[in-house]
């Protein structure tokens, strides 16, 4: 089984900060090293600043250095859904809760629940700080789920907290997102 490293995410790159692999048992010291970088920088304040993770070490090249190009290229260049707005000037929008369910609702948490367990082409970054629901305040997940098929460079990414959004606050996605993981999941469905 390969191990996790610490790395430093922003929008074009990806960089290994140490060289230390983590397994299940070290995880929490990589979560203090990331604590320990974020002072002075509050990811709720500077949402576009850099992210500190982790990967799993077979995503990175051998030794200190830089991701490969590939994932970082279909990290950055995929479409988002899910990602709200927290300052006036941010250029997300703002979650839109509705007071009952929407048509369809429940047959697209139950594609989005299977696509996101799903090991095929979807990455699950996790991120060493907990995301707010800008809602109802509670914490709202450590990951985002990405496309990772090496056909989807204009794929998709999302927060393992848009589920929250849709269940509890009955945000709609978008008319885009929607297809796209309904017909994920299509594929994903034996037949």
């Amino acid at each position: 089984m390969s191990g996790y490293r610490l790395v430093k995410i922003t929008r074009s790159a990806v960089r290994v900060l140490d060289d230390t692999v983590y397994d299940d048992s070290t995880l929490d010291d990589a979560r203090a090293k990331a604590d320990l970088l974020r002072i002075g920088q509050d990811p709720a304040l500077f949402p576009d600043g850099p992210k500190f993770g982790l990967l799993p070490e077979e995503k990175i090249p051998v030794g200190k250095g830089w991701a490969s190009d590939t994932l970082i290229e279909r990290h950055s260049a995929a479409r988002v859904e899910g990602y709200w707005r927290f300052l006036d000037d941010d250029p997300f929008p703002l979650p839109v809760a509705q007071s009952a369910p929407w048509p369809g609702q429940r047959a697209f948490l139950d594609a989005l629940g299977l696509v996101q367990r799903s090991a095929k082409g979807i990455e699950r970054l996790h991120y060493l700080g907990t995301s707010s629901c800008r809602l109802c305040g509670c914490a709202n997940g450590t990951a985002e789920f990405y496309d990772a098929r090496p056909n989807a460079a204009h794929g998709w990414r999302w927060p393992e907290g848009f589920f929250h959004y849709v269940a509890d606050h009955n945000v709609a996605p978008s008319d885009a997102f929607l297809n796209y993981i309904t017909w994920r999941a299509r594929n994903l469905r034996p037949r």
